[in-house]
């Protein structure tokens, strides 16, 4: 499936028309600010007798190329691949003989992303609305423990573990992720050619572990915030 939709979106993208007025292609780069939303029932079967867990943030990156279409000056739609870091982290705090003590786990999903967005003119200052759907397909994942000392263990360096990709029982990260960007960006005057700066949130809508198939009040979902910057380039014949 993988294939078939990777060889769709390049048959799309680079089938461009002779006609090329309109047509601008941007690279791009920035970071996120990754996390992880579950539901309560998660969260819950997380937790244990002498343990409590808490979720946090990660920083991830983002890049890739983005082909952007002009009806006018005010309004384009554009697509892209992109390469985009989600994730977050897990903290467990434990009490054991009186001692404290802290493990962080980080959950780093890697997706290949697909983007359909609108890119809406706002005012005459140079700023855009920019919103729609992104299809992700999975790239890799991977749940890494960090070193430190544990009681009654001593000092442990550190362990990852690879998540296997698919949606059967055997898998545990589903082999795509659906979820919708809406943001704002900036553009500016560069070197005669425009540079947008930008800022957006995309949450998820679908379930990145398979635990949901089995216990659908356990879902776990991806959301970030992202920034963003995109050199764009004129296309001519």
């Amino acid at each position: 499936m993988k294939k078939n939709i990777l060889l769709f979106v390049f048959a799309t993208l680079f089938s461009i028309p002779a006609l090329s007025q309109g047509w601008r292609i941007a690279p791009t780069m920035g970071f996120n600010v990754s996390a992880i939303s579950y539901s309560t029932a998660f969260r819950n079967s997380l937790n244990s007798g002498t343990s409590t867990i808490s979720t946090g943030l990660s920083v991830k990156f983002q890049v890739g190329a983005l082909l952007d279409y002009a009806f006018s000056d005010r309004f384009s739609i554009r697509s892209g691949l992109l390469y985009t870091g989600k994730g977050g982290s897990l903290r467990s705090t434990a009490s054991q003989y009186g001692i404290t003590q802290t493990a962080k786990v980080n959950i780093e999903l890697n997706y290949l992303e697909i983007p359909l967005l609108l890119n809406l003119a706002v005012g005459n200052d140079g700023f855009r609305l920019v919103g729609g759907p992104i299809l992700g397909i999975t790239l890799s994942g991977k749940n890494v423990i960090a070193a430190g000392n544990y009681i009654g263990y001593g000092y442990f360096g550190g362990y990852s573990t690879n998540f296997k990709i698919g949606s059967d029982e055997n898998s545990s990260l589903m082999p795509t992720d659906l979820s919708v960007s809406l943001g704002v960006v900036k553009e500016l005057e560069i070197g005669n050619r425009p540079l947008e700066i930008g800022l957006h949130v995309q949450p998820s809508f679908s379930n990145w572990t398979t635990i949901t198939k089995a216990l659908p009040d356990r879902y776990a979902k991806n959301l970030l915030v992202g920034f963003r910057i995109a050199y764009l380039f004129e296309l001519r014949r």
